[in-house]
């Protein structure tokens, strides 16, 4: 499995933890939420934790079509994840991937192909 971290949001750093939505598109897709273990179900999280669990991948929640890419990939702290080193990341509609739904099968496709490549 590949340990993902999913960004709901960047400032303050937030993620999806146990029991969400969200973390069952991860394991569907094939990858480890790397805050599985968090105590809440929407954490917010400091840089340091994410560093400290150094994802394989990102999978980083647009929440506008026009948004810009993750200029804050670059920010000291982000840009030593080994993910963002290896250009390991993932743009995403947040619209898509932020609502459950009928389309949720959709986000775990769309995410297991970038985890793991044209199945």
């Amino acid at each position: 499995r590949v340990d993902v971290y999913y960004s709901v949001w960047h400032d303050p750093p937030q993620t999806t933890g146990p029991g969400t939505f969200i973390d069952e598109v991860i394991e569907h897709a094939g990858g480890r939420n790397v805050f599985a273990d968090a105590m809440r179900a929407w954490p917010r999280v400091s840089i340091e934790a994410i560093l400290r669990r150094d994802p394989d991948a990102l999978v980083i929640a647009r929440h506008a079509p026009d948004a810009p890419g993750a200029p804050w990939l670059e920010a000291p702290g982000w840009r030593e994840l080994r993910a963002v080193r290896e250009g390991r990341y993932l743009m995403v509609d947040g619209d898509l991937f932020n609502r459950p739904g009928p389309r949720v099968a959709e986000a775990a496709r769309h995410m297991a192909r970038f985890l793991h490549g044209a199945r």
